[in-house]
């Protein structure tokens, strides 16, 4: 994503979430598997943020970046919770809930200035 390859980055991020997924079906047991199933997620999320900044594309387009984004990160603050609520948090993560709670409310922010031409569009045609 960083490179500018985004599709690229969804791919691979596509491709890591499987295969884990794949191995925490296989060994439920090992807590290392959901771990970084949360951070293919927060990759996944990042990419689409970024798709969703990019001025280029539509504001269509944009906004289902940024609704895609938003819900990655979403499932990453619920997976981080649910280890932490177990117990099963590493300490290194402890972090990561309050990351991806401000996460969503940039996606919320950006969604929310996305949609502002279009009710102001409305409101100019009533």
């Amino acid at each position: 994503t960083a490179t500018g390859s985004t599709a690229e980055a969804l791919d691979h991020a596509q491709n890591a979430l499987s295969i884990l997924q794949q191995l925490a079906a296989a060994d439920p047991t090992n807590a290392v598997y959901p771990r970084n199933i949360g951070l293919c997620y927060e990759k996944l999320a990042t990419a689409y943020e970024h798709l969703g900044a990019d001025d280029k594309r539509t504001s269509a387009q944009r906004m289902t970046d940024w609704t895609e984004a938003r819900g990655w990160f979403e499932k990453a603050l619920h997976l981080f919770a649910g280890l932490r609520d177990r117990g099963t948090l590493m300490p290194a993560d402890f972090e990561q809930s309050a990351k991806f709670e401000r996460k969503i409310r940039e996606c919320d922010a950006a969604i929310s200035r996305l949609n502002e031409p279009s009710k102001s569009a409305g409101a100019r045609g009533n």
